[in-house]
């Protein structure tokens, strides 16, 4: 028997099959879009912001205003060079310290605007007076340190009398080098007063021979503001020259 050939079958064809890209067509594709991918991040890219923060003023504070941690913000800020080296980078120091001069809201903080608070005992001591004065070495404790309380005897030899020129008084500082005080057997004492009238009145008492004395182990037992020295009785002195 003779094969009779359809017309579908005389009419098929049979294409070629195509090949997978190769290895270097894949490489070349994937470095393209990795290169457009960079290209559309760097257009796009945000500027970065400042990296270094200072302290700014957001209430407005007047001379002799005890500043507070509330008052201020850290803000991240570029400054030129001479402004940073002023400004404040954080709040070690600050609790406590005092204004120098106007500041208003928005203002940058820098250290020439602050007299900084002494502190006793990790806490600040504000709202005092602080008072120097030279004592002698040899009528003062030579323990002393900051945040001892003492009280200043002053002895008016004159009128044989004893005046309390100051009492329960903070130390902040006790200094006994030498060099710039004057004289060789004469410390420097600065202490914390409440009030300009207590300033006066130790300024006043101060013309005798200063005494300090520590009574940070009895600050409720009190001085009295005057003591005069009692010469005894006559009798009692004739008394004891009678005696053997």
């Amino acid at each position: 028997m003779t094969a009779i050939a359809t017309p579908a079958a005389s009419q098929r064809r049979f294409a070629p099959r195509r090949g997978l890209p190769s290895g270097r067509a894949l490489l070349g594709a994937l470095l393209i879009t990795l290169a457009f991918v960079a290209t559309f991040a760097y257009a796009n890219r945000a500027e970065p912001g400042p990296s270094t923060e200072y302290l700014v003023v957001v209430n407005d504070l007047e001379p002799g205003d005890s500043i507070a941690l509330a008052d201020v913000e850290l803000v991240a800020i570029d400054l030129p060079p001479e402004v940073a080296a002023g400004a404040i980078p954080n709040t070690s120091g600050l609790e406590g310290a005092t204004v120098l001069r106007h500041l208003r809201a928005g203002e940058i903080l820098a250290a020439r605007d602050l007299h900084g608070a002494a502190f006793v005992d990790g806490r600040p001591v504000t709202g005092v007076h602080e008072l120097t004065i030279p004592v002698p070495r040899d009528r003062s404790p030579v323990s002393l340190r900051r945040g001892d309380r003492v009280t200043l005897l002053a002895y008016d030899p004159a009128e044989r009398v004893v005046h309390t020129a100051l009492e329960d008084a903070v130390v902040l500082t006790y200094n006994t080098d030498t060099a710039g005080i004057g004289s060789s057997d004469e410390g420097r004492l600065t202490l914390a007063v409440p009030d300009a009238t207590t300033v006066a009145a130790t300024t006043l008492h101060s013309y005798g021979p200063l005494t300090v004395v520590l009574t940070s182990r009895s600050i409720d037992d009190h001085y009295p503001r005057r003591f005069e020295h009692q010469a005894p009785p006559a009798d009692s002195l004739d008394n004891s020259a009678e005696r053997p």
